[in-house]
């Protein structure tokens, strides 16, 4: 059995950076995880949201940037599922 990170939860190591790609995957696993009812479109258009539609500027940020940047897109997705996807904890 795999153990994977959550990405609300996600600390990468910092002998390792995880690329942009592995961001995205991760974001798709997550979302069909926590909402497998919605549509592959619905969570792609979620994914791209969470990434605001510009993972090549993604890509030439720095680790610790990128660091900032996972943060944030952790906190956009906290807020959707409580406010908009009705998740309440």
């Amino acid at each position: 059995m795999q153990v994977v990170t959550l990405p609300s939860e996600a600390k990468f190591p910092t002998n390792q950076h995880a690329t942009v790609e592995d961001l995205v995957r991760i974001w798709h696993w997550q979302l069909a995880f926590d909402y497998a009812n919605l549509s592959v479109a619905t969570r792609e258009s979620i994914v791209c949201w969470l990434f605001e539609n510009n993972t090549e500027r993604l890509s030439q940020l720095t680790k610790e940037q990128m660091q900032l940047v996972q943060t944030g897109m952790a906190y956009r997705y906290r807020i959707l599922k409580h406010r908009y996807l009705g998740e309440w904890h």
